[in-house]
């Protein structure tokens, strides 16, 4: 029966992050998926942060917390790796960050993805116990069917049938969402009770990862202060439904459930006084520009 549930939640992981990144490139043109495409500099910046300097300071952490559970500091080292969480575009509007940044970020890290999530697991996979083999070509299929695949084919309909996107994309993103909260729901009464019981050596951890990926995003982001907004919660807010798959897939016998969960909901909570810092400039900045 537990095996059944555990390969019932991969399929629906597997079909929720493929209908949510299948509505993302509904949405979108080619014009607003590459704008950052023709901003280099910004581009490398936005992805040295959050594809680098994130994986390294998270590896820092496990290695200083060395008391940290195994499930712990595998579930952190699968946060790190798994960047652009669907919903990540919504969490950046509300905190005021830049738009039209967030919309080509979001798109380009899903589909670099394929190269650096595996790349990242190949490089860190010294820190995974003996009996788990990391196989990178075997992850980058996996991504690829999970996200590029989706995000081009709405693509691909934006740019050739926009009417049917239009049509396709609205209630498409409805129901991908609907399945991303049943996820979730599901997710949460699965592994609260482990949740909760967490050590608070994994709790200091999560909100170390958090904080320290919301200054890195922070100061890379340039100096206009929308932009440092959007990298900073792209930077902290990591991608929890690819890191279940990835872990679904590949060593399902460890519980690393219990880390990705607390990692959305303790990190939630610790990037709060950033975020309601960042609405507060915000506001002021448009005050200002009013009296103006």
């Amino acid at each position: 029966m537990e095996e059944f549930i555990r390969k019932l939640l991969t399929n629906f992981v597997e079909l929720t992050i493929f209908s949510l990144m299948l509505s993302l490139g509904l949405n979108l043109t080619i014009k607003q998926v590459t704008l950052l495409w023709r901003k280099p500099k910004i581009l490398l910046s936005f992805l040295l942060a959050v594809d680098v300097l994130v994986p390294i300071v998270t590896l820092l952490i496990v290695l200083l917390l060395f008391d940290l559970p195994q499930p712990v500091k595998i579930g952190l080292i699968l946060m790190a790796v798994c960047p652009g969480a669907p919903l990540t575009t919504r969490k950046i509007v509300q905190a005021k960050g830049n738009f039209p940044y967030t919309v080509s970020f979001q798109v380009t890290v899903s589909l670099l993805a394929v190269i650096t999530v595996p790349l990242l697991l190949a490089i860190l996979s010294s820190l995974f116990p003996p009996d788990v083999d990391i196989l990178p070509r075997q992850v980058a299929e996996q991504v690829t069917f999970a996200q590029l695949l989706p995000i081009s084919i709405g693509i691909a309909i934006r740019e050739t049938w926009p009417q049917l996107a239009d049509d396709m994309g609205k209630p498409l993103t409805k129901i991908a969402n609907v399945m991303f909260i049943v996820l979730v729901i599901f997710v949460l009464v699965k592994s609260l009770d482990i949740v909760l019981g967490l050590s608070w050596l994994s709790v200091v951890a999560i909100i170390l990862m958090t904080v320290l990926s919301l200054a890195i995003g922070h100061l890379l982001g340039g100096l206009r202060e929308d932009t440092r907004t959007a990298l900073a919660v792209f930077c902290a807010t990591r991608n929890p439904g690819l890191a279940l798959l990835i872990a679904s897939l590949n060593f399902p016998q460890l519980e690393v459930l219990p880390t990705l969960v607390a990692y959305a909901l303790v990190g939630a909570l610790a990037a709060i006084p950033y975020l309601t810092w960042r609405k507060r400039i915000a506001a002021q900045r448009a005050e200002a520009e009013m009296e103006i």
